[in-house]
């Protein structure tokens, strides 16, 4: 009986495969049916920028401890792949509520239902309560070895709603005692919420609310800096509720700039994207989202950091505490896909030239997330019910995109990277096609240069030469790693895209290997080249 039901599944499994998976695989893609282009990569490690700032690399933990068994041999792995810098504890709607050294996130249901309804009934709906009651441990516990694994510093969330300044420094201390390095605390979490104006009616509640943390912090910690919660620049873009506050959220900057109990600023990006609302096709929806992506990076980021910046000060640093592409506001369209691993690895480039315009205004961004159970942000989740894509290294756990985005911007900041000057050439004259994006940088250590690169052109690149400082680089010397897929919606199993369109297109990683003799990029591809000419 037992083989019956394994044949049953494994026909379902192979059918799945043959009708959506197959017929795409075998056809002409769109990188064979477009001509190839003959790229001449010049780049000169002569004038280089300063380090990278390597608290940008970082990430959210969210609820993974509800969702994840962070003990697993497999997560324990990817952990130590990813070999993150930061850990934000506890993130999102957790760290308006928790209790430290209670069990689980220590959630007090009629403590949360007087200040927050809403949120009451989230909690109510995913079962966090009834988790909580069945459990034994604490989940400080357990970020306390997650950060272990990988050294990481922390980024804390201080709980300013239902906890008291003591409970704060009684936490801080035990992190240190577990011999982990606070950077930062950020006194709470998105106050300019529609759901918590009772609470927060004005920044000048806000502040009056967090001076006795601050206090206690200036006390207890004076080298630890603490945050302050900025409105957003413009729209929230991932929650319809509190669009159209942009008075609110601007006067609530300016009264927020005139207060002296904070070192930083903290903001969260999440980058609107609208052509998911279309009755296009799916390469019409991407290829509009591409051109979004470009005015997003280049525009929205670098007015938004002249927006903080001119009513901040230059003293005040910004701490991206949360970004990604918008979720609730794309409807998670493009989580897991690749068009969402070529966002992330462009975002952390932006940050980095951000900091070379601003003098290093952004010392700490933070991804979410690792895991928060919505497949459209998350690095790491478990397999979902309806899904049949296994991760090839096995267990029920699932990398997607952006676990491997980070896997290839991680050697920036754990190298401490400086960036190069690069020149992209076709045809001996200058690359435009804005859809094509290289940077080098280089490594002093090790005397390595890094290319990365962002192919959204439909076009494969042959990358005819390499010069480095004038000198041409053999193939032999180049190794290689990369996301690629047929079309930018390909991913690792699951999407919410596919709900809709009912299209499965599988998302390749290539490890780094030796680059063959024919050095060729696809035509939908993100990742880098590793020079290494000792």
């Amino acid at each position: 009986m037992n083989w019956v039901k394994i044949s049953i599944l494994n026909i379902l499994i192979f059918s799945f495969y043959e009708l959506f998976i197959l017929p795409q695989c075998n056809s002409k893609t769109d990188i064979e049916k477009k001509e190839q282009k003959n790229i001449l990569l010049e780049i000169k490690t002569d004038h280089i920028h300063p380090p990278v700032v390597s608290d940008l690399y970082g990430m959210a933990i969210s609820n993974i401890f509800d969702r994840i068994n962070v003990g697993n041999s497999f997560f324990i792995k990817y952990d130590q792949q990813l070999n993150l810098r930061i850990l934000r504890w506890p993130s999102g709607g957790e760290s308006s509520y928790y209790h430290w050294n209670s069990k689980g996130y220590g959630y007090i249901k009629n403590e949360i239902e007087s200040i927050n309804k809403i949120a009451v009934d989230k909690f109510e709906k995913q079962g966090r309560f009834k988790m909580q009651s069945k459990l034994d441990k604490r989940y400080i516990d357990e970020f306390i070895e997650l950060a272990k694994r990988t050294k990481s510093n922390v980024l804390i969330v201080a709980n300013i709603l239902t906890a008291s300044p003591n409970e704060l420094i009684d936490q801080l201390n035990f992190l240190k005692e577990n011999g982990l390095k606070i950077v930062g605390v950020e006194l709470g979490c998105e106050p300019y919420l529609n759901q918590l104006r009772k609470v927060f009616p004005s920044a000048e509640k806000y502040s009056s609310i967090c001076i006795p943390y601050a206090d206690s912090l200036r006390k207890y910690f004076p080298e630890i800096p603490i945050g302050a919660c900025a409105a957003p620049y413009g729209k929230i873009y991932d929650d319809n509720d509190s669009n159209g506050l942009d008075n609110f959220f601007s006067n609530w900057n300016s009264v927020l700039k005139t207060k002296k109990w904070y070192d930083a600023i903290i903001v969260h990006y999440y980058l609107p994207f609208s052509c998911q609302n279309t009755q296009s096709s799916p390469q019409e929806i991407f290829n509009c989202a591409m051109e979004e992506m470009n005015e997003n990076i280049d525009k929205y980021m670098s007015n938004s950091a002249a927006y903080y910046l001119k009513t901040f000060g230059a003293d005040r640093k910004i701490w991206i505490t949360e970004w990604n592409i918008a979720q609730g506001g794309t409807k998670g369209t493009y989580g897991n896909t690749l068009f969402q691993a070529m966002f992330i690895v462009e975002y952390f480039l932006k940050l980095n030239e951000l900091n070379y315009e601003h003098n290093n205004l952004i010392n700490i961004a933070t991804y979410h997330n690792m895991d928060g159970g919505y497949i459209a942000a998350a690095a790491i989740t478990n397999d979902h019910p309806d899904e049949t894509y296994r991760d090839p290294v096995g267990d029920t756990l699932i990398r997607r995109s952006g676990f491997f985005a980070h896997l290839l911007i991680k050697e920036i900041y754990n190298q401490n990277q400086q960036k190069a000057e690069i020149i992209v050439k076709e045809n001996n004259n200058i690359e435009t096609d804005r859809n094509i994006h290289f940077e080098a940088y280089y490594t002093k250590a090790t005397n390595e240069t890094f290319i990365y690169f962002i192919n959204k052109s439909g076009n494969s690149l042959n990358i005819s030469n390499t010069l480095l400082n004038g000198k041409s680089i053999k193939n032999s010397s180049i190794r290689i790693s990369y996301l690629s897929g047929d079309k930018t919606y390909a991913s690792f199993g699951k999407t919410n895209f596919f709900k809709q369109y009912k299209i499965a297109l599988p998302c390749f990683w290539q490890e780094e290997k030796t680059a063959d003799a024919q050095l060729i990029l696809p035509g939908y591809s993100v990742g880098y080249l590793k020079l290494n000419v000792n």
